[in-house]
């Protein structure tokens, strides 16, 4: 049994169950095994994905440049992400300004989920293969399909997701 002192006196630690790993996860076996019941290790699902291989800041700035993004602020360390979302502090810039702006603002800027750059730039889809295995080009374009990406500088920091 694993212990830790607190107090000057000696708790038990609760075992944690070990965690499936699973590398050829299917959507079926996921959704029906594991989706809203049990944490799972999926090594090398995505490593067909090219964004692997392609996509990194001067990537971003080279092929999609000109596009209109909007750059959110939201310091975790000093406010909730209610918070910094009702202060509405967004910024609209090209992809390419931001490229060049990401060392020199400040780590609180990043570009976020609820500005779906997926829609704003759909060439993004093929680079992560439609989300395959779990999805394909139809469910991954429609509205309804959850899709994010967060792109911002180092040390950027967002609150706990669950």
């Amino acid at each position: 049994m694993l212990a830790y002192r607190t107090h000057s006196t000696f708790a038990p630690v609760k075992r944690i169950k070990s965690i499936d790993q699973v590398s050829n996860m299917t959507r079926a076996l996921f959704f029906n095994q594991y989706f809203n019941r049990e944490p799972v290790i999926m090594p090398c699902l995505i490593d067909h994905w090219p964004a692997l291989g392609k996509w990194s800041p001067e990537y971003f700035k080279a092929e999609f440049g000109d596009e209109e993004v909007f750059v959110s602020n939201h310091d975790a360390g000093k406010e909730s992400f209610m918070e910094s979302f009702l202060k509405n502090e967004i910024l609209e810039m090209t992809l390419g300004e931001y490229v060049d702006a990401m060392t020199t603002m400040p780590s609180s800027r990043a570009l976020r989920e609820e500005f779906e750059i997926f829609k704003m730039i759909p060439a993004l889809y093929e680079d992560v293969c439609y989300f395959s295995p779990f999805s394909n080009r139809e469910m991954a374009t429609t509205d309804d399909f959850y899709k994010a990406l967060w792109f911002g500088p180092a040390k950027y920091v967002t609150g706990m997701h669950a």
